[in-house]
Parts: structure tokens; sequence; C-alpha cells
């Protein structure tokens, strides 16, 4: 059975599944297509479109939980507003974290001896077989793959945790726009803290 959007919300809040089932499939392309366009918008690769799509996902059914009628907003508005919203600060925190993680990329300048008196330009132009140019290309190969290995480990909302105190926000702040407490947002930034030090040691 066909349900229009009002008839179709009031459904699923009396716990109709069927009416759950036929509202994501009418906003499944919705998903798919906003992903898709804000993708090519910040011009990424397809290696980030489930992430986008997971969010926009995400955002639907906030949307769905969180509408209220007498915003005298239509559901497919919100729907589509909250999506975009899901999808954008997604794709930002992938950005923000590939940003992070490109701190720990290595450059010619980078000091590799405790004194500080050596650095990759030294060792490159070495004759000593364990600072070849093969070793140098390694280390840059591990620094994209320790990338996209950090990126899978965390969840939606540790990146945007880390994005939000990247920006600056208080504990305070990004406890209240992610309806989570203090103490939960402190504790998963001790955890991102500690992960990022394990990625770290992985790259020593």
């Amino acid at each position: 059975m066909s349900y229009h959007d009002f008839e179709a919300l009031y459904m699923i809040r009396k716990g109709n599944f069927e009416a759950k089932e036929g509202l994501d499939c009418r906003y499944k392309l919705l998903v798919y297509k906003m992903a898709n366009v804000y993708l090519m918008k910040y011009h990424l690769s397809n290696t980030t479109l489930h992430d986008a799509r997971q969010a926009g996902f995400m955002g639907y059914e906030k949307s769905i939980r969180n509408y209220d009628a007498s915003r005298l907003t239509g559901l497919a508005h919100f729907v589509k507003l909250t999506v975009i919203d899901h999808i954008r600060t997604s794709i930002r925190t992938h950005i923000s974290l590939k940003g992070m993680m490109n701190h720990y990329a290595v450059s010619l300048d980078s000091t590799i001896s405790e004194d500080g008196k050596l650095d990759y330009h030294d060792v490159i132009a070495s004759e000593n077989r364990s600072f070849c140019p093969e070793t140098y290309t390694y280390i840059k190969e591990v620094d994209h793959e320790m990338s996209y290995m950090f990126k899978s480990t965390i969840t939606d909302t540790e990146r945007r945790i880390f994005v939000m105190k990247a920006q600056g926000y208080a504990y305070k702040e990004i406890a209240q726009t992610l309806d989570l407490t203090s103490k939960q947002v402190d504790n998963i930034l001790q955890k991102l803290t500690r992960k990022v030090e394990l990625f770290k040691d992985y790259m020593n």
C-alpha cells in the first residue's frame, strides 16, 4: 500500500513497518543523488561515496524522527536539507581527517635523528643502503595507507567530534550539537588521541 508523506510518517510513528519501507524506497534515490552531487562538487574520488551515502541515510533517519509539521516546511524539503547537511559534514570531516593525517606525511626537510641534524634529504643522497630512495618511497606509501586505515577505524560521530574540536568548539557546544554529554565527548576525544598515537608509533 502506498502512503503520502504525511500519512506514511504518521503510520511509521505508530510502528507500521510497511509504511517505513515505502518511505525508505521513496527517498533512497534522493540520498544517492545528493551523495553523488556533493562528491563531484568537492572533487572527491569514489572511495568516499559509501561514506557519503551512509551519512545521507543517517540524515534521512534523523529527519524522519525529528520532523515537526508545525514548522510549516514540507517533509520532502526537510528531508533533503537534513540529508545534505549530513553528507556535507561527512565530506568536510573526510577532508579534515585527510589534512590531519598529512601532518604525518614525510617531507625532505623532516628530521629523522634525535639531535635533529639528519633529515630525509640527507639520507636519500646517502650511499647507505638503509637510506635508499626505495626506502623513502616505501615510507610515503605507508603514510598513505595509514591515512586510509585511520579513517576506516573511526565512526561518523568520532569524525564529527574531531572536526568540531579542530574548529575550536568547546566540549559543551559539541555535546549539544551531537546530542551527547560533555563526558562522552571527552572520552571520544581521548580515544581518538590514543588512536593517533598508535598510528604514529606504527609509522615509527
